[in-house]
């Protein structure tokens, strides 16, 4: 088996991720954060995010959450017992080629042309329209 334009190869964790629940704590009004009779952190409901992690994220959940979360939101864990595993097959990510559009200029320049080219077509057919 070889690489081609119509055919690559991949390692099963390149398709794969986690699915993770992000939580925040809950704070009080005085900016503290509010805890149950256990001492853990109740989380803040209006906060809670999820995030999709690709096996192949460096560091993996940890890495994710020092690089991405973290640093906007320092009190921030995940629910562990809310991580799911899944995996995604796209083929335009990995077979998409770009298509260079063509510019603005060249666009208005054909329009021009295109009106140009009709003007005598469109008098036609009003003068005939009128007689």
């Amino acid at each position: 088996m070889e690489e081609s334009e119509v055919s690559r190869i991949f390692s099963n964790s390149d398709f794969g991720f986690w699915k993770i629940t992000v939580l925040q704590p809950l704070l009080d009004h005085d900016g503290n954060i509010v805890v149950d009779k256990k001492g853990k952190p109740i989380p803040d409901k209006e906060k809670t995010d999820t995030e999709i992690i690709p096996f192949t994220y460096p560091g993996g959940i940890e890495g994710f959450m020092d690089a991405e979360v973290k640093p906007y939101a320092p009190n921030a864990w995940v629910d562990k017992k809310k991580i799911q595993i899944g995996y995604e097959l796209s083929f335009t990510k990995y077979f998409y080629k770009h298509v260079t559009l063509r510019t603005m200029d060249d666009i208005v320049s054909d329009l021009r042309n295109m009106e140009a080219k009709t003007e005598g077509i469109l008098s036609t057919i009003v003068e005939e329209a009128n007689e």
